[in-house]
């Protein structure tokens, strides 16, 4: 029973990550699509991804398990850089905290000659 849950929820991410992170790419903005709109898209996106990775592992004679997980890691990996790139919104706040000031730094933002 707990292996059937586990498979279902693998099955999920495997479904929605990779169109989730596509989506994310697409449309980085938060207002540019609303969540239940996002996660039909992410659906579709994600069949839509896993069946040409299917295909092209396919081809290369790699259609098995472990190459195909391996696969869809990278893919996931190289879809979240350019997702973090993009400036998609659940980056926003890692991008906020990678880019803080430094220590000691001016955090002035007024531009004029001089105070009192």
């Amino acid at each position: 029973m707990i292996k059937a849950i586990l498979y279902g929820l693998l099955g999920t991410i495997l479904l929605l990550l990779p169109g989730f992170l596509l989506s994310l790419v697409a449309y980085p903005e938060r207002n540019q699509l609303g969540l239940p709109s996002r996660l039909a898209v992410s659906l579709g996106l994600g069949v839509l991804l896993n069946a040409y990775l299917g295909v092209v592992l396919g081809r290369l004679g790699l259609l098995r398990t472990s190459p195909f997980l391996l696969s869809s890691l990278l893919l996931w990996a190289g879809l979240g850089a350019v997702a973090l790139w993009r400036g998609a919104y659940p980056f926003s706040l890692l991008r906020g905290f990678l880019s803080r000031p430094r220590e000691g730094g001016s955090t002035r933002t007024g531009g004029g000659a001089g105070g009192k």
